[in-house]
């Protein structure tokens, strides 16, 4: 391979792994010199190895970002978990009501 050709095939693998995080594209490295039979099968082989890794890596990334971006956000107040005993006494009464309807329903069917 001459001088030339070696330039163009390392910009198209360049073009290829640029975007792989450093510590999945190392590992990939290393199993791609392991396993690969011919020098053109090298690229593929790093980027399939890599890929699992790296999505995981990119999600991280991103989940990150996302929060730095967030911290500033105004936060909305939390809501009053804790029900007044009218409500309560409400809502059950309101569940006994529908389950005496549905009952009703239920026993119209065939």
């Amino acid at each position: 391979m001459s001088g030339d050709e070696r330039a163009l095939w390392l910009s198209a693998a360049w073009a290829e792994v640029r975007d792989i995080p450093a510590r999945p594209f190392v590992d990939a490295c290393t199993t791609a010199r392991r396993i690969v039979e011919h020098p053109a099968k090298l690229v593929p082989t790093i980027v399939r190895e890599s890929q699992e890794v790296a999505d995981i890596f990119r999600r991280r990334l991103a989940r990150e970002e996302a929060a730095w971006a967030n911290r500033s956000a105004p936060r909305l107040a939390r809501p009053d978990d804790r029900r007044r005993p009218d409500e309560s006494a409400e809502v059950g009464s309101m569940m006994s009501e529908l389950i005496e309807k549905l009952k009703g329903q239920a026993d119209d069917l065939p």
